[in-house]
């Protein structure tokens, strides 16, 4: 707000807070991913669920969730170089009086991709699990199940 109104009012940004901001905002989005998909909070269409049988349902489920792992697999894999080069070089986003290390922006962007692959992939076992008749197994601290 302040960077707003001095940027309005008087022409004069308060240097370093787009930096900041842009830094910040991709290290909170990616540091919660892996607790979201795990409590099954991913945004989803449930319209389809009401039509299909439990056997299809757990089955789409788990394709769903497979493609989520790859996507978020692809993400990690795409950025593990630019992870490695960032520490190499000491990477810093912003110019003069305030410098923003980028390196550990895109090291939470991997590891918090690797982890969304892994909890992807994980509730992808469950629902297979479900489909195959190992229910005891699927319902294990899942959210829906258990009430948490």
């Amino acid at each position: 707000l302040l960077d707003v109104l001095a940027r309005g009012m008087f022409n004069m940004p308060i240097i370093g807070i787009p930096e900041i901001v842009g830094n910040s905002i991709v290290s909170i989005a990616f540091l919660q991913l892996g607790h979201t998909i795990r409590m099954k909070a991913m945004l989803r269409a449930e319209i389809i669920d009401t039509v299909l049988g439990p056997t299809a349902k757990h089955s789409l489920s788990a394709l769903w969730l497979v493609v989520g792992a790859i996507f978020f697999g692809m993400i990690a894999f795409a950025s593990w170089e630019g992870m490695f080069q960032s520490w190499a070089t000491g990477e810093y986003e912003g110019e003069g009086g305030l410098r923003v290390p980028v390196y550990p922006v895109r090291t939470i962007l991997v590891i918090s991709s690797w982890l969304a692959c892994l909890n992807y992939l994980l509730l992808a076992w469950r629902e297979l699990a479900t489909v195959l008749g190992h229910s005891d197994s699927a319902s294990h601290n899942d959210p829906e199940t258990t009430g948490v």
